[in-house]
């Protein structure tokens, strides 16, 4: 055969298709690739037609004694972990359903003595546990009819979980004109009650070792009252302390809320049954107030 007729064979010669090529190089592959596929299929096929009754199971159902959650503070009397349990319908949950950690994350979230949720995780054997940060009362706020008590944020705290004994022990806020906007668990709103949080939040461990009986709220400006006096302390022994502002609203030349706390220390350590005539040096505010000031 010639040169030229060789070189047509080869020419026209079939080649052999990509395709055939790669199954045959990754045949291995892909066998067990089919076979993994098969089986995830059939597994869930398997799952769709058992799950509703694995769910159902007692034995996978959630327990109140399989909830474990962070141990409620003394000043709590109310049951926060029974309560929560039984308002969310948690009885009817599975410890195999996925989303059982939102619901029940979400479930803790909306009680009024939680301030917020850390943590949710499943434990084994079957147990979920619960990290939480709860809410601590800072005053009781003086309104008609009685006293609702908020924490240090200005939210307002469930009234039942305090008796009259209870509510004599914390700071008392007077001069709130405004209602609770909202339900227990909810902000006041109103920066007034929140200003008056912080402030007693700073104050509520030391205020009956103090004998401080009320924190008075600014009074409203008026004709007669161009540039109301701030937060004021009333002591037992008749003093009025002139407080000012909330923590970190300072303005101008006015004393911090740490530099004003340890000057409370030091007074009381220096006056353990302090007169009214007592508390005339001690200027918590600190700064020039200028003529024509209160």
């Amino acid at each position: 055969m010639s040169t030229v007729k060789k070189k047509q064979a080869v020419a026209v010669a079939p080649t052999p298709l990509p395709w055939r090529a790669f199954l045959a190089e990754y045949r291995v592959a892909l066998t067990f690739l089919s076979l993994v596929t098969a089986f995830g299929v059939a597994a869930g096929f398997v799952w769709q037609n058992v799950r509703a009754h694995v769910l159902a199971d007692s034995s996978y159902r959630l327990e109140i004694d399989n909830l474990e959650s962070t141990p409620q503070p003394p000043w709590i009397r109310s049951d926060v972990k029974t309560s929560v349990f039984r308002d969310a319908d948690l009885a009817n949950c599975s410890l195999l359903d996925e989303g059982l950690s939102q619901r029940v994350h979400q479930a803790f979230s909306l009680h009024p003595w939680i301030e917020r949720v850390l943590q949710v995780r499943k434990r084994y054997p079957a147990a979920i546990s619960v990290d939480l940060v709860y809410r601590k009362p800072a005053a009781m706020v003086e309104v008609a009819g009685g006293l609702l008590p908020i924490d240090g944020s200005g939210v307002l705290l469930p009234s039942d979980d305090f008796s009259p004994a209870d509510a004599s022990h914390y700071p008392r806020v007077a001069g709130v004109e405004s209602q609770p906007r909202g339900l227990v668990g909810t902000a006041w709103g109103d920066p007034l009650v929140v200003d008056a949080g912080r402030i007693t939040g700073l104050l509520a461990s030391n205020w009956e070792a103090w004998h401080f009986q009320k924190l008075n709220c600014p009074l409203p400006k008026s004709p007669e009252n161009p540039r109301p006096l701030g937060f004021r302390l009333r002591h037992e022994s008749g003093a009025t302390v002139l407080w000012e502002s909330a923590p970190d609203r300072e303005a101008g030349s006015e004393s911090k809320a740490a530099e004003k706390l340890a000057r409370l220390q030091t007074f009381f350590r220096d006056h353990p049954t302090p007169r009214e005539a007592d508390f005339r040096d001690l200027d918590l505010v600190n700064r020039e107030v200028k003529a024509g000031g209160n």
